[in-house]
């Protein structure tokens, strides 16, 4: 049996480095335990948002040097057209995921200690939790943070389960050096598929849904279209809702708890999000000697904006793509009123209250005149 920790942070991904930098900041003994070593590979468009952008500012950890392209142009193609988002400071800032980890990852082990270890099970005991590795071993701690991803193994051992998760693949391509950075929403059914300029001709190349099928034969066909070629091609899910936050004293953040979001599919932003709630929420109770209860009021302001969110693709999936824009030839995205709320979004200068209490405004005079000028 290995010696007791505050805080044991299972995986190492941006939830949980996130979680482990900001509780070895306020003096925790932390330990992470992941099965896999830094640098890997994440599927994933690697695009960091401002608000990403900002997180980071505040962990103070720096990733300028691994920004290979900024978009601060970001266009939306539907049926009814091609659309930009034009921004004075990049919307998008377009990395490698693999680098990203790995920077994080070892500012991280600067103050925990790390091991290579699968973590299979999580047992909630009154004043500790047990955590038991594949290869046997127990590990102590007062606290512990699954941050293991989808499907979360600790999650699954405590009895959760998260089955609703959208499909995703996506691959490093080469090609033409003057493509835009691009979110297709024609490319897949209820999803979309982009396209995020790296360098020297390499793009981050990806499309997902929620219709959970397998689409890496789709992805080659949608590569070629822009003179494209694929490298290997890996698939991921994608958690959109989110299970119990805390349980006894183990919390879920990242992908493991289910915070990607459901509209843009944006996940490393919420990850880290809710990695540093959790260290905050570790901090606070290990001082009141109590269960981290608080991590739900920390998060629930975020798991609210993620429901609305979930409410909203209904809409830009649904409504908008596939009955304004591919039947009568109109789309939101046509609206400047419309952009100027997205970069807003993307940014993080509005959460999607701001945006459903729009759409409800505007939605009848839309719709409307959508349906009008459809018909003449």
């Amino acid at each position: 049996m290995s010696g007791k920790y505050d805080l044991i942070v299972v995986g190492s991904g941006p939830a949980g480095s996130a979680a482990a930098i900001t509780a070895s900041r306020l003096g925790l003994k932390v330990l992470i335990l992941d099965k896999a070593q830094h640098p890997r590979v994440k599927p994933c468009g690697g695009g960091l948002t401002p608000k990403s952008r900002s997180l980071l500012k505040w962990l103070k950890v720096d990733m300028d040097d691994l920004v290979l392209s900024e978009c601060r142009d970001v266009y939306v193609a539907n049926y009814a057209g091609t659309f930009m988002l034009r921004s004075r400071i990049p919307l998008i800032s377009v990395t490698k995921r693999e680098e990203f980890d790995k920077r994080l990852f070892d500012e991280a082990s600067m103050g925990a200690e790390y091991e290579n270890k699968e973590v299979i099970k999580a047992i909630n005991h009154k004043n500790h939790v047990e955590i038991i590795t594949r290869s046997g071993e127990t590990y102590m701690s007062s606290m512990v943070i699954a941050a293991d991803g989808a499907p979360s193994r600790v999650a699954a051992s405590l009895g959760l389960i998260n089955e609703k998760s959208a499909a995703a693949v996506m691959s490093i391509a080469k090609g033409p050096s003057d493509l835009p950075c691009l979110l297709d929403f024609t490319a897949v059914k209820y999803g979309y598929a982009w396209i995020f300029p790296q360098s020297n001709g390499y793009y981050d190349i990806g499309l997902g849904s929620i219709i959970k099928q397998r689409y890496g034969s789709r992805l080659d066909e949608y590569a070629t279209r822009w003179g494209l070629k694929n490298g290997k091609v890996l698939g991921h899910l994608i958690p959109f809702t989110n299970i119990e936050p805390v349980i006894g004293r183990t919390m879920f953040a990242g992908d493991a708890l289910g915070v990607a979001d459901p509209t843009t599919g944006e996940g490393i932003y919420q990850s880290m999000y809710t990695g540093i709630a959790a260290a905050y929420a570790a901090y606070a109770s290990l001082k009141r000697g109590e269960e981290p209860v608080i991590y739900r009021r920390l998060v629930s302001n975020l798991l609210s904006n993620n429901r609305l969110a979930n409410a909203l693709s209904l809409f830009v999936y649904g409504l908008d793509t596939q009955f304004f824009s591919r039947f009568l030839g109109t789309t939101g995205y046509a609206s400047s009123d419309v952009k100027e709320l997205l970069i807003k979004l993307i940014s993080g200068n509005t959460w999607y209250g701001g945006v459903i209490k729009f759409i409800s405004m505007r939605m009848p005079k839309y719709a409307i005149r959508a349906i009008i000028n459809g018909l003449t």
